[in-house]
């Protein structure tokens, strides 16, 4: 391989002394042969330096197919290029790193990038017998994915003219997939009660937190990685959201995540102790350790309880979203709430049948019509107080008259009133 270019770097405003003027902004040149220098101008003097020298290693790996430098450059070199400079500002090093160390020890690995066709037929003989060994199709397919991605990366960063010897290399198909086990509210319960849960107690330990991690993921959905990236100062309990910055969100998009009151008593407790001890998370301790313990109670469970085996932690998110679906109007809205970039990665939770959509139809329509009929009453004038019910004069001067004519009788018969003759009746006269 070539050696670096050269490369300096200047400042924009210079004093009458030369020396550079405070506050002055540096500019960097970086050599290349044949063509005008590569320039850009950064705030300051260490920043433009590092930029021109990043800049002089991308132009000395420069190669295209008439190059002589293609011959000396194998694909292991290409992908320990990759591990160095590409990997380590990935949110899944970890897994990336470990995954092409194990690819840069393959035999097709030692081959130079100028024989392709060999390449990608001993790739294709690799993948073929990895599967014939009983590996999973889905495995060796994200080992060939991240093979591609080091020559699609190449290309981009690199300017390599080269052609990627994986993209006629087939794919395996995934049919033999394993389910994601919807938790039930039995599960939970089970877990919870196996570890003696108490949210009274303060958590002090990775065995105090898992419970805590299932509960709070059932409530919420949230992706484990997010859970354990909570800063106490992300949580909004007065507009009753968690608010999580583009570097935490695995899509890379500032997300919020709504507490309903289901997550509010889970939340609102493990945080007020989080508080008390005066950590800064939501929970102080690593995703791994609590995955352990979660592990080595899952299988006692599963002795007496074989359902138990089959449930991991991330499987609550899963059954967040296939019980809560029904509750939002539009994939759209689904997305947003869960985070997600793509919808092929909820139509997996939307049943499509015939029966189901006549369901969620109706559904819809009468909530449509009630929300409807509730705007149109608050929009409607108040109404008017009843009108007293009209009097028929001629029917009441009647039933008075009959009235006063029973009572006249009535008086008449005890000989109280005065006869229709018009003259009081006199006493009878008893003699004794």
């Amino acid at each position: 391989m070539n050696t670096l270019p050269n490369w300096r770097v200047y400042p924009q405003t210079k004093l009458p002394n030369g020396k550079p003027a405070p506050g002055t902004k540096w500019r960097a040149f970086v050599d290349r042969e044949g063509k005008t220098p590569s320039t850009k101008v950064r705030d300051t003097k260490k920043e433009a330096e590092q930029w021109a020298i990043d800049e002089a290693k991308r132009i000395a790996f420069q190669v295209s197919l008439s190059t002589p430098e293609l011959r000396q450059v194998t694909v292991a070199y290409l992908m320990n290029w990759h591990l160095n400079e590409i990997t380590p500002h990935r949110k899944t090093w970890k897994n990336e790193t470990a995954r092409l160390k194990r690819l840069m020890e393959c035999d097709w690995a030692f081959l130079t990038l100028d024989n392709t066709v060999e390449i990608t037929r001993q790739i294709k003989a690799w993948s073929k017998a990895r599967r014939a060994a009983g590996l999973k199709g889905q495995s060796i397919n994200r080992d060939l994915n991240c093979i591609s991605g080091v020559f699609t990366k190449a290309r981009e960063e690199l300017e390599m003219i080269v052609p990627n010897p994986i993209s006629d290399v087939p794919r395996w198909p995934e049919e033999d997939v394993r389910e994601t086990l919807v938790w039930s509210q039995d599960d939970l319960n089970l877990f919870l009660d196996a570890v003696e849960f108490d949210p009274e107690r303060k958590p002090t330990k990775p065995s105090h937190f898992m419970p805590w991690v299932l509960a709070i993921l059932n409530a919420t959905g949230l992706r484990p990685i997010s859970l354990f990236a909570t800063k106490l100062e992300w949580i909004d309990l007065q507009n009753r959201a968690i608010h999580y910055p583009a570097d935490t969100v695995k899509n890379g998009e500032p997300y919020d995540c709504p507490l309903d009151n289901m997550a509010l008593q889970w939340v609102k407790p493990l945080m007020e102790h989080m508080r008390a001890a005066k950590h800064t998370k939501l929970f102080p301790v690593g995703y791994g350790s609590v995955e352990k313990y979660f592990r080595d109670v899952r299988k006692r469970l599963a002795v007496d309880y074989p359902r138990a085996a089959r449930l991991i932690i991330y499987g609550q998110r899963h059954t967040w979203t296939t019980v809560n679906v029904p509750l939002f109007a539009n994939l759209t809205e689904l997305l947003h709430y869960t985070g997600r970039k793509s919808v092929k990665d909820v139509m997996r939770y939307v049943k499509t049948d015939a029966a189901t959509q006549a369901e969620t139809l109706d559904r819809r329509r009468l909530e449509h019509e009630a929300k409807l009929a509730a705007e149109a009453a608050a929009k409607a004038p108040p109404a008017a107080p009843p009108a007293a019910p009209a009097v028929d004069n001629a029917a009441l001067l009647a039933m008075l008259a009959e009235q006063q004519r029973m009572l006249q009788k009535l008086a008449e018969a005890q000989g109280v009133l005065p006869t229709t003759a018009g003259t009081p009746a006199a006493p009878e006269q008893r003699v004794h």
